[in-house]
Protein backbone atom coordinates (compact mmCIF):
# COMPACT_ATOMS: atom_id res chain seq x y z
CA UNK A 1 0.00 0.00 0.00
CA UNK A 2 2.80 2.58 0.62
CA UNK A 3 5.32 1.63 -2.07
CA UNK A 4 1.87 2.35 -4.54
CA UNK A 5 1.44 5.60 -3.11
CA UNK A 6 5.14 6.47 -3.28
CA UNK A 7 5.36 6.21 -7.40
CA UNK A 8 2.16 8.29 -8.34
CA UNK A 9 0.92 8.58 -12.00
CA UNK A 10 -1.33 11.21 -10.94
CA UNK A 11 -1.74 13.57 -9.08
CA UNK A 12 -1.92 13.54 -5.05
CA UNK A 13 -3.63 15.85 -3.01
CA UNK A 14 -3.53 16.05 1.22
CA UNK A 15 -6.81 17.60 2.46
CA UNK A 16 -7.39 18.80 -0.58
CA UNK A 17 -5.35 21.82 -1.30
CA UNK A 18 -2.86 22.09 2.20
CA UNK A 19 -0.13 19.38 0.67
CA UNK A 20 -0.44 19.24 -3.11
CA UNK A 21 1.88 17.29 -5.60
CA UNK A 22 1.45 18.19 -9.27
CA UNK A 23 2.40 14.80 -10.50
CA UNK A 24 2.53 15.96 -14.52
CA UNK A 25 4.26 19.17 -14.12
CA UNK A 26 7.03 18.22 -10.76
CA UNK A 27 5.33 20.90 -8.85
CA UNK A 28 4.32 20.97 -5.38
CA UNK A 29 1.51 23.21 -4.21
CA UNK A 30 0.96 24.42 -0.34
CA UNK A 31 -2.58 25.82 0.24
CA UNK A 32 -3.12 25.68 -3.17
CA UNK A 33 -4.03 22.81 -5.96
CA UNK A 34 -2.62 25.11 -8.70
CA UNK A 35 1.11 25.27 -8.62
CA UNK A 36 0.77 27.47 -11.64
CA UNK A 37 4.51 28.34 -12.85
CA UNK A 38 6.68 27.63 -9.72
CA UNK A 39 7.89 24.72 -8.94
CA UNK A 40 7.20 25.09 -5.37
CA UNK A 41 4.37 27.21 -4.75
CA UNK A 42 2.84 28.54 -1.55
CA UNK A 43 -0.55 30.47 -1.05
CA UNK A 44 0.25 32.43 2.38
CA UNK A 45 3.14 33.16 5.00
CA UNK A 46 5.46 31.15 5.21
CA UNK A 47 8.58 31.26 8.40
CA UNK A 48 11.98 29.66 8.03
CA UNK A 49 13.40 29.21 11.46
CA UNK A 50 17.13 28.54 10.44
CA UNK A 51 19.01 29.66 7.45
CA UNK A 52 17.88 30.08 4.30
CA UNK A 53 20.21 30.13 1.19
CA UNK A 54 18.53 30.90 -2.08
CA UNK A 55 20.99 29.99 -5.31
CA UNK A 56 18.98 31.95 -7.67
CA UNK A 57 17.33 34.83 -8.06
CA UNK A 58 14.42 36.31 -5.30
CA UNK A 59 11.73 37.79 -6.43
CA UNK A 60 9.37 39.53 -3.71
CA UNK A 61 6.28 41.02 -5.51
CA UNK A 62 4.74 42.76 -1.98
CA UNK A 63 4.19 46.46 -1.18
CA UNK A 64 6.00 45.89 1.90
CA UNK A 65 9.52 44.04 3.05
CA UNK A 66 10.32 43.29 5.93
CA UNK A 67 13.59 42.32 7.01
CA UNK A 68 14.12 41.80 11.19
CA UNK A 69 17.34 41.71 11.49
CA UNK A 70 20.28 43.26 13.65
CA UNK A 71 22.84 43.50 11.08
CA UNK A 72 21.75 43.32 7.32
CA UNK A 73 24.62 42.36 5.35
CA UNK A 74 24.68 42.82 1.62
CA UNK A 75 26.71 41.50 -0.68
CA UNK A 76 25.75 43.31 -3.73
CA UNK A 77 27.97 46.55 -4.24
CA UNK A 78 25.22 48.44 -5.81
CA UNK A 79 21.46 48.89 -4.80
CA UNK A 80 19.35 49.68 -7.25
CA UNK A 81 16.25 51.98 -5.77
CA UNK A 82 13.33 52.54 -8.03
CA UNK A 83 13.91 49.75 -10.05
CA UNK A 84 10.84 50.26 -12.24
CA UNK A 85 11.70 53.47 -13.44
CA UNK A 86 8.53 55.75 -11.81
CA UNK A 87 8.59 59.06 -12.52
CA UNK A 88 8.19 61.80 -10.20
CA UNK A 89 8.91 60.21 -7.12
CA UNK A 90 11.15 60.61 -4.10
CA UNK A 91 13.52 58.22 -3.36
CA UNK A 92 16.33 57.10 -0.69
CA UNK A 93 17.17 55.61 2.58
CA UNK A 94 14.85 56.35 5.35
CA UNK A 95 15.61 55.91 8.70
CA UNK A 96 12.57 55.42 11.80
CA UNK A 97 14.07 57.31 15.25
CA UNK A 98 11.15 56.02 17.08
CA UNK A 99 9.21 59.53 17.09
CA UNK A 100 6.54 60.52 15.45
CA UNK A 101 7.77 63.57 12.49
CA UNK A 102 11.14 63.27 13.96
CA UNK A 103 12.39 60.98 10.98
CA UNK A 104 15.55 60.84 9.19
CA UNK A 105 16.45 60.77 5.36
CA UNK A 106 19.16 60.59 2.84
CA UNK A 107 17.25 60.69 -0.43
CA UNK A 108 16.85 62.27 -3.99
CA UNK A 109 14.42 65.32 -4.32
CA UNK A 110 12.49 64.63 -7.34
CA UNK A 111 11.15 68.22 -7.85
CA UNK A 112 14.32 70.22 -6.92
CA UNK A 113 17.17 67.71 -8.55
CA UNK A 114 19.35 67.51 -5.35
CA UNK A 115 20.38 65.10 -2.81
CA UNK A 116 19.47 66.01 0.63
CA UNK A 117 19.92 65.14 4.09
CA UNK A 118 16.92 66.23 6.36
CA UNK A 119 14.59 65.81 9.28
CA UNK A 120 11.10 64.20 7.94
CA UNK A 121 7.72 63.99 9.06
CA UNK A 122 7.30 61.18 6.33
CA UNK A 123 7.34 57.92 7.13
CA UNK A 124 8.08 54.37 5.31
CA UNK A 125 4.74 54.45 3.88
CA UNK A 126 5.66 57.40 1.99
CA UNK A 127 5.38 56.73 -2.09
CA UNK A 128 5.79 59.55 -3.74
CA UNK A 129 7.42 63.06 -2.40
CA UNK A 130 9.13 63.31 1.39
CA UNK A 131 8.31 66.39 3.41
CA UNK A 132 11.32 68.12 5.04
CA UNK A 133 11.04 69.26 8.45
CA UNK A 134 14.74 70.89 8.43
CA UNK A 135 17.86 69.94 7.21
CA UNK A 136 20.49 67.75 9.59
CA UNK A 137 23.56 68.27 10.17
CA UNK A 138 26.47 66.41 8.21
CA UNK A 139 29.90 65.74 8.75
CA UNK A 140 32.64 64.91 6.82
CA UNK A 141 36.52 64.65 6.91
CA UNK A 142 37.19 66.07 3.45
CA UNK A 143 34.61 67.32 1.18
CA UNK A 144 34.91 67.95 -2.50
CA UNK A 145 32.34 69.17 -4.90
CA UNK A 146 32.31 71.55 -8.18
CA UNK A 147 30.39 74.15 -5.70
CA UNK A 148 29.03 74.61 -2.29
CA UNK A 149 25.89 76.70 -1.66
CA UNK A 150 24.58 77.58 1.83
CA UNK A 151 22.03 79.97 2.85
CA UNK A 152 24.46 82.84 2.67
CA UNK A 153 26.86 81.87 0.23
CA UNK A 154 28.04 80.17 -2.78
CA UNK A 155 31.17 78.60 -3.29
CA UNK A 156 32.04 77.74 -7.03
CA UNK A 157 35.49 76.63 -8.18
CA UNK A 158 37.82 79.45 -6.72
CA UNK A 159 34.89 81.97 -6.05
CA UNK A 160 33.18 82.97 -3.15
CA UNK A 161 29.75 84.86 -3.58
CA UNK A 162 27.15 86.16 -1.29
CA UNK A 163 23.41 84.82 -2.01
CA UNK A 164 21.56 87.77 -0.15
CA UNK A 165 21.46 91.07 -1.64
CA UNK A 166 23.75 93.22 -0.45
CA UNK A 167 24.82 91.12 2.51
CA UNK A 168 28.64 91.53 3.41
CA UNK A 169 30.80 88.64 3.05
CA UNK A 170 33.02 87.78 6.46
CA UNK A 171 35.93 86.68 7.19
CA UNK A 172 35.82 86.15 11.04
CA UNK A 173 38.76 84.13 12.69
CA UNK A 174 38.63 83.11 16.20
CA UNK A 175 40.94 85.24 18.98
CA UNK A 176 43.71 86.95 17.89
CA UNK A 177 43.74 85.23 14.91
CA UNK A 178 44.24 87.65 11.64
CA UNK A 179 43.17 87.04 7.70
CA UNK A 180 46.09 85.36 6.05
CA UNK A 181 46.56 85.55 2.35
CA UNK A 182 49.83 83.85 2.04
CA UNK A 183 51.84 87.54 1.09
CA UNK A 184 49.31 86.82 -2.26
CA UNK A 185 47.68 90.10 -3.37
CA UNK A 186 44.20 91.34 -2.49
CA UNK A 187 42.98 92.69 -5.49
CA UNK A 188 40.16 94.56 -7.13
CA UNK A 189 39.63 96.80 -3.62
CA UNK A 190 37.57 99.42 -4.28
CA UNK A 191 38.11 102.86 -2.75
CA UNK A 192 37.38 103.18 1.29
CA UNK A 193 34.55 104.78 1.86
CA UNK A 194 34.47 104.49 6.20
CA UNK A 195 37.53 105.16 8.38
CA UNK A 196 38.19 101.22 8.61
CA UNK A 197 37.61 100.36 5.22
CA UNK A 198 40.56 98.89 3.47
CA UNK A 199 42.50 101.38 0.78
CA UNK A 200 43.72 100.55 -2.93
CA UNK A 201 46.97 101.28 -4.50
CA UNK A 202 45.00 103.99 -6.78
CA UNK A 203 43.23 105.85 -3.68
CA UNK A 204 46.89 105.69 -1.32
CA UNK A 205 48.95 107.56 -4.65
CA UNK A 206 45.67 110.11 -4.70
CA UNK A 207 46.25 110.77 -1.40
CA UNK A 208 50.08 110.93 -1.51
CA UNK A 209 50.07 113.51 -4.55
CA UNK A 210 47.56 115.40 -2.62
CA UNK A 211 50.56 116.20 0.07
CA UNK A 212 52.21 119.25 -0.98
CA UNK A 213 55.83 118.73 -2.37
CA UNK A 214 58.64 118.51 0.45
CA UNK A 215 60.84 120.94 -1.79
CA UNK A 216 64.45 120.88 -0.54
CA UNK A 217 64.23 118.69 3.02
CA UNK A 218 64.74 115.08 3.81
CA UNK A 219 63.71 113.34 6.53
CA UNK A 220 65.49 110.30 8.61
CA UNK A 221 63.89 108.97 11.63
CA UNK A 222 63.35 112.32 13.94
CA UNK A 223 65.39 113.97 11.56
CA UNK A 224 64.46 117.05 9.08
CA UNK A 225 67.72 118.13 6.73
CA UNK A 226 67.30 120.91 4.80
CA UNK A 227 69.11 119.90 1.03
CA UNK A 228 69.56 123.29 -0.51
CA UNK A 229 73.23 124.32 -0.21
CA UNK A 230 73.37 126.96 2.10
CA UNK A 231 70.06 127.88 2.11
CA UNK A 232 67.63 129.58 5.18
CA UNK A 233 65.69 127.00 7.06
CA UNK A 234 62.70 128.95 6.86
CA UNK A 235 59.51 128.11 8.74
CA UNK A 236 56.49 130.26 7.12
CA UNK A 237 52.91 130.78 9.13
CA UNK A 238 50.42 132.63 7.47
CA UNK A 239 48.31 134.90 9.55
CA UNK A 240 48.98 136.36 12.43
CA UNK A 241 49.45 132.73 14.18
CA UNK A 242 52.51 132.50 16.54
CA UNK A 243 55.04 129.26 16.45
CA UNK A 244 54.19 127.33 19.20
CA UNK A 245 56.71 124.67 20.99
CA UNK A 246 54.60 122.42 22.91
CA UNK A 247 55.89 120.06 26.06
CA UNK A 248 57.66 120.46 28.91
CA UNK A 249 61.33 120.53 27.67
CA UNK A 250 63.26 122.94 25.86
CA UNK A 251 64.17 124.38 22.66
CA UNK A 252 67.91 124.21 21.79
CA UNK A 253 69.74 127.03 19.25
CA UNK A 254 72.46 126.63 17.34
CA UNK A 255 76.18 127.37 19.39
CA UNK A 256 79.26 127.62 17.99
CA UNK A 257 83.02 129.58 18.62
CA UNK A 258 83.30 133.50 18.21
CA UNK A 259 85.08 132.13 14.84
CA UNK A 260 82.33 130.14 13.46
CA UNK A 261 79.87 133.15 13.59
CA UNK A 262 77.25 133.35 10.92
CA UNK A 263 77.19 136.57 8.84
CA UNK A 264 74.91 138.68 11.32
CA UNK A 265 71.57 139.60 10.67
CA UNK A 266 69.10 141.51 12.88
CA UNK A 267 67.18 139.41 15.00
CA UNK A 268 69.69 136.81 15.06
CA UNK A 269 70.59 134.87 17.99
CA UNK A 270 72.99 132.36 19.26
CA UNK A 271 74.88 130.46 22.03
CA UNK A 272 78.98 131.49 21.71
CA UNK A 273 80.95 128.84 23.26
CA UNK A 274 83.56 130.84 24.08
CA UNK A 275 82.08 133.22 25.83
CA UNK A 276 79.12 131.34 27.41
CA UNK A 277 76.69 133.59 26.46
CA UNK A 278 74.02 133.97 24.30
CA UNK A 279 74.75 136.74 21.58
CA UNK A 280 72.24 138.87 19.31
CA UNK A 281 72.33 141.41 16.12
CA UNK A 282 70.43 144.04 16.26
CA UNK A 283 71.52 145.92 14.26
CA UNK A 284 72.46 143.71 11.33
CA UNK A 285 76.31 144.26 11.68
CA UNK A 286 77.34 143.92 15.92
CA UNK A 287 76.57 141.22 18.20
CA UNK A 288 75.89 142.24 21.60
CA UNK A 289 75.79 139.44 24.25
CA UNK A 290 72.45 139.25 26.21
CA UNK A 291 72.44 139.39 29.78
CA UNK A 292 70.59 136.03 31.71
CA UNK A 293 70.70 136.87 35.29
CA UNK A 294 70.29 140.57 37.24
CA UNK A 295 73.81 141.73 38.53
CA UNK A 296 74.37 145.13 39.86
CA UNK A 297 76.74 147.45 37.74
CA UNK A 298 80.24 147.81 38.07
CA UNK A 299 80.96 151.63 37.30
CA UNK A 300 85.16 152.25 36.44
CA UNK A 301 87.23 154.99 36.41
CA UNK A 302 90.08 155.20 34.28
CA UNK A 303 92.43 158.25 34.65
CA UNK A 304 94.98 159.13 32.01
CA UNK A 305 97.85 161.96 32.55
CA UNK A 306 98.37 164.19 29.21
CA UNK A 307 101.85 164.76 27.51
CA UNK A 308 100.63 167.73 25.38
CA UNK A 309 100.80 165.49 22.20
CA UNK A 310 98.83 162.01 22.68
CA UNK A 311 95.59 161.88 21.89
CA UNK A 312 94.58 158.00 22.10
CA UNK A 313 94.21 156.39 25.08
CA UNK A 314 93.37 152.73 25.90
CA UNK A 315 91.75 151.00 28.61
CA UNK A 316 89.74 147.42 28.01
CA UNK A 317 86.46 149.30 29.53
CA UNK A 318 86.34 151.71 26.91
CA UNK A 319 84.79 149.03 24.03
CA UNK A 320 81.66 150.59 23.98
CA UNK A 321 80.31 153.74 21.74
CA UNK A 322 81.13 157.06 23.14
CA UNK A 323 77.84 157.95 24.58
CA UNK A 324 78.15 155.42 27.00
CA UNK A 325 81.21 156.99 29.04
CA UNK A 326 81.60 159.88 30.75
CA UNK A 327 84.73 161.66 30.08
CA UNK A 328 86.51 165.18 31.67
CA UNK A 329 89.97 166.73 31.15
CA UNK A 330 91.14 168.64 34.06
CA UNK A 331 87.33 168.52 35.09
CA UNK A 332 85.58 170.18 32.98
CA UNK A 333 83.21 167.20 31.09
CA UNK A 334 84.10 166.12 27.40
CA UNK A 335 80.80 165.80 24.67
CA UNK A 336 80.56 162.72 23.16
CA UNK A 337 81.60 162.22 19.26
CA UNK A 338 82.04 166.23 19.39
CA UNK A 339 85.45 166.23 21.97
CA UNK A 340 86.31 162.51 21.89
CA UNK A 341 85.51 158.93 19.90
CA UNK A 342 85.42 155.47 20.74
CA UNK A 343 86.71 152.23 18.89
CA UNK A 344 85.37 149.46 20.11
CA UNK A 345 87.94 146.74 18.43
CA UNK A 346 90.93 148.65 19.85
CA UNK A 347 89.26 149.99 23.68
CA UNK A 348 90.59 153.04 22.82
CA UNK A 349 89.28 157.06 23.73
CA UNK A 350 90.90 159.79 21.43
CA UNK A 351 90.55 163.30 22.10
CA UNK A 352 89.66 164.78 18.63
CA UNK A 353 90.24 168.42 19.84
CA UNK A 354 93.52 168.55 20.39
CA UNK A 355 96.71 166.83 22.79
CA UNK A 356 95.61 167.63 26.02
CA UNK A 357 98.21 170.21 27.68
CA UNK A 358 101.35 168.42 29.72
CA UNK A 359 100.11 167.28 32.91
CA UNK A 360 96.24 167.37 32.18
CA UNK A 361 94.06 165.05 34.07
CA UNK A 362 92.08 163.03 31.70
CA UNK A 363 89.30 161.14 33.84
CA UNK A 364 86.97 158.31 32.10
CA UNK A 365 84.25 156.79 33.66
CA UNK A 366 82.60 153.77 32.08
CA UNK A 367 80.30 150.85 33.05
CA UNK A 368 77.50 152.44 32.12
CA UNK A 369 76.12 149.82 29.10
CA UNK A 370 77.38 146.52 27.73
CA UNK A 371 80.10 146.17 25.90
CA UNK A 372 79.64 145.40 22.05
CA UNK A 373 81.29 142.46 20.57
Amino acid sequence: MLESNLTRVSDLAFQTNLFYLDIDNSRVGIKTASPGAYDFDVNGTMRVQSDLEVGGDLTVSGNTTLINTTNMEVEDNMLLLNSTGSVGNDAGIMINRGAAGNNAAFYWDEDEDTFKLVVTTSDGSTVTEITDSAFANFKVNDLTANSFITDGITIADNAITTTRTNDDLVLNPAGTGGVDVSSSRIKNVSAPVAGSDAANKDYVDSQVSAVPTLGEFSFSGNKITQTASNADFELDNTGTGNFVFVGTSGVVIPSGTTAERPTAQTGIIRYNTDTAKYEVSQDGSTWTALRTEQTSREVIKDVFTGDGSTQTFSSPNVATAPENIIVYIDGVMQEPDQNYTTDGSTSTITITDEAPHADARIVVISGFADAQI
